[in-house]
């Protein structure tokens, strides 16, 4: 597809469907279409296109569409990596730089060969049922096929049709541990950690899996501010106080450990 910015569209050349992209942050949008010329170094020709905002960055977005030439070449841009001031550093900047720690790498390995996920695929009790419904001719919405000999669910709404990998038992742990559990993932809530995981994957009772994951997960009850009504004590009459000094009321915590940086006795 081909996207070009609503300024270079003129009112006639508008086409009357739209289609549904989606965008480098994931979300999906509904665009309008147009039928233009196109004089580019890359493209030449008379092609439909979907219209973008106005705030796109670049005027023309051309994807893997027939006709277009393919570029090996890119201008090379000198960025200079630290701009050097003249400005001071205090002790505050000095112990914030100290405690920024690099972002390590995350080795992922799911021990495992793609002819093994294949394999599963085919021996997965579970999955018998969608293996059953492969290239089905039926006019609904969902259907399962076979491309490059792995398990496919078609998803087909609108003009947006969404391809999930059907995902067999001994994989989905992993699955799960990928869209939740390491750093890039976040701990997400339930309904983003569905989000992430119907964009590609697949399998039969997915939900209810992901939800139990999710609320089974260790760090995230450590972590979550929210809690049940039931722990909150209810409020209590207090006494009210006519002398002074007659009741007092002390706190008693320790020992606290030494904070990083910090000299300061407790």
């Amino acid at each position: 597809m081909i996207g070009v910015k609503k300024g270079f569209v003129k009112e006639e050349q508008y086409l009357p469907e739209t289609v549904v992209c989606t965008t480098i942050t994931g979300e999906r949008v509904r665009l309008n279409t147009a039928q233009v010329q196109l004089d580019t170094p890359y493209f030449t020709g008379v092609a439909k296109v979907c219209v973008l905002p106005e705030k796109t960055v670049a005027d023309v977005i051309i994807g893997n569409v027939e006709g277009v030439l393919e570029c090996n070449c890119l201008d090379a841009i000198n960025v200079c990596e630290k701009d050097h001031y003249g400005c001071a550093m205090t002790r505050a900047m000095k112990r914030r730089n100290n405690q920024n720690k690099p972002f390590q790498n995350v080795m992922i390995s799911l021990h495992a060969s793609a002819t093994d996920f294949k394999t599963a695929e085919r021996e997965d009790a579970s999955l018998k049922k969608c293996l059953d419904q492969v290239n089905r001719n039926d006019d609904g919405s969902i259907r399962f096929i076979l491309f490059n000999d792995f398990l496919y669910r078609e998803k087909h709404a609108h003009t947006c049709v969404t391809r999930q990998l059907v995902v067999p038992s001994q994989f989905r742990m992993d699955v799960l541990k990928l869209a939740h559990d390491i750093p890039l993932a976040g701990h997400q809530g339930m309904r983003r950690t569905k989000k992430r995981i119907q964009s590609q994957f697949y399998w039969p009772g997915m939900y209810r899996e992901i939800n139990k994951y999710v609320k089974s997960c260790h760090i995230c009850q450590k972590c979550s501010k929210k809690g049940p009504a039931t722990s909150r004590a209810p409020l209590q009459k207090m006494p009210v106080i006519t002398t002074p000094f007659h009741r007092l009321a002390i706190d008693l915590v320790g020992p606290l450990a030494k904070s990083d940086g910090w000299r300061l006795s407790h």
